[in-house]
């Protein structure tokens, strides 16, 4: 469960967090389109803060960088602002924040092996995308006046993105184990 008490981070973690920060908001610009919901590398990046800087930590530093965004700052895919919230694909961004903390909290107190870094990307990306999804149909369908079927979320918003992300669960293995060797 998620650690409301106040805590404080060390310059390590806050390091660590603002490099992390750093590699979303560049994921984000790296895109390749496709219908509704583009590619990008967002997610690699964010599988790879849950592994290394473990789920409470990843939590507040992808939230810091929606925030970011939200402020105004163009991080996200399509920029920055506050209306941002009303964009079918924000949902992501909240599901790579809850995703990155289930990832980090499946982790803690595992064998850091290829079966559980694995493991523990297929909890985020399962999360990330019942969130995305979740958000775009509700989003489209009751503010955005654009009605989608359950059908067509599956298809663009699951089903077409989803196996680049499933590879990028299988890059993250061997980079988050040799970063966790060299640097963490």
């Amino acid at each position: 469960m998620l650690n409301l008490k106040k805590r404080k981070m060390t310059t390590k973690e806050l390091t660590k967090s603002s490099l992390f920060i750093d590699l979303i908001a560049i994921g984000a610009q790296i895109k390749v389109p496709i219908p509704y919901i583009p590619f990008t590398l967002q997610f690699l990046f964010t599988n790879l803060c849950g592994l290394l800087l473990g789920g409470d930590v990843a939590l507040m530093c992808i939230l810091s960088y929606v925030i970011m965004g939200l402020i105004g700052l163009p991080v996200f895919t399509t920029g920055g602002g506050i209306s941002y919230i009303f964009s079918p694909s924000f949902g992501y961004l909240i599901g790579f924040a809850i995703g990155a903390y289930f990832a980090g909290k499946f982790m803690e107190n595992k064998v850091y092996n290829n079966k559980n870094i694995f493991i523990a990307g297929l909890i985020n990306i399962i999360t990330v995308y019942l969130l995305g999804a979740i958000y775009f149909y509700l989003i489209s369908n009751f503010y955005l006046g654009n009605p989608s079927t359950i059908k067509n979320v599956l298809l663009y918003c699951i089903l077409l993105p989803m196996p680049a992300d499933l590879f990028l669960c299988l890059v993250s293995i061997p980079i988050a184990k040799r970063l966790r060797r060299a640097i963490f």
